[in-house]
């Protein structure tokens, strides 16, 4: 079956020196049986979120096969702005990941309102870095304020899982991404909690092997069908990828 993985990071950031470029990811996904994949750069994910996106950019028109993901940086709003106006309205973008600008920290409803405020005008996603118990509430607490808004969850809560699982049931504009944790539970709970349609498959390559969390999916106790939606379905439903990329 097809895998669409919807965490993926290239580049170089001041804080991680080893090379992750278009040649590496390619590399990986032949490897693993990915078809398409979601891309960020890991300098706008840590330190320049402008060069990064516009890197990001050239980058992903030379590959039918990566779809790019803006970042914002709720530190520096209007520049943000800039580059959500620029970069979004094209095919090959799918959607806006929101950083804090605080190096592990999530961000917060109040960091983020003014440029989620103008993100509405996109029929797109966005991205929220969920790694812990703190993160999720302030996710859950994103979702709420804006209703028509399709979030997911990175990192699915991270060790605190469960509680992502509780956030995203009670919230049906709040997607999970599979990567973090790798408890073997983490899929059969989550299914049967908010069903196979808002479970999305991420690896967060490269600084995860792509090989665990596809284990995890290959072991859930859930039908072929379903763990098809978790690999790809729900992300070309979701997120616009098409067949044959």
């Amino acid at each position: 079956m097809a895998i669409i993985d919807l965490r993926t990071q290239m580049g170089t950031s001041r804080v991680w020196a080893a090379q992750s470029g278009s040649a590496d990811l390619l590399k990986a996904m032949s490897k693993y049986g990915v078809g398409g994949c979601v891309v960020s750069s890991t300098l706008a994910n840590t330190c320049d979120f402008r060069t990064g996106n516009g890197w990001i950019k050239q980058e992903i028109a030379k590959q039918s096969r990566f779809l790019g993901c803006v970042v914002a940086n709720a530190s520096h709003v209007e520049e943000s702005v800039e580059d959500m106006h620029q970069y979004l309205p094209e095919k090959n973008f799918t959607g806006l990941l929101v950083r804090s600008g605080i190096p592990g920290r999530h961000v917060t409803l109040d960091e983020c309102s003014e440029i989620l405020n103008a993100f509405r005008r996109f029929n797109k996603v966005v991205f929220l870095e969920a790694g812990n118990r703190e993160a999720v509430a302030a996710a859950a607490e994103i979702a709420r304020k804006f209703n028509l808004t399709r979030f997911i969850m990175l990192s699915m809560g991270g060790d605190d899982w469960m509680n992502a699982v509780a956030a995203a049931e009670k919230t049906v504009n709040l997607y999970l991404e599979t990567s973090g944790n790798l408890n073997p539970n983490k899929i059969n709970y989550a299914f049967e909690r908010v069903g196979p349609n808002r479970l999305l498959f991420g690896s967060n390559w490269p600084y995860a092997d792509p090989a665990l969390t596809i284990g995890l999916v290959e072991d859930a106790d859930i039908s072929a069908g379903d763990k098809k939606r978790i690999f790809e379905t729900n992300a070309m439903r979701l997120l616009g990828f098409e067949k044959g990329q």
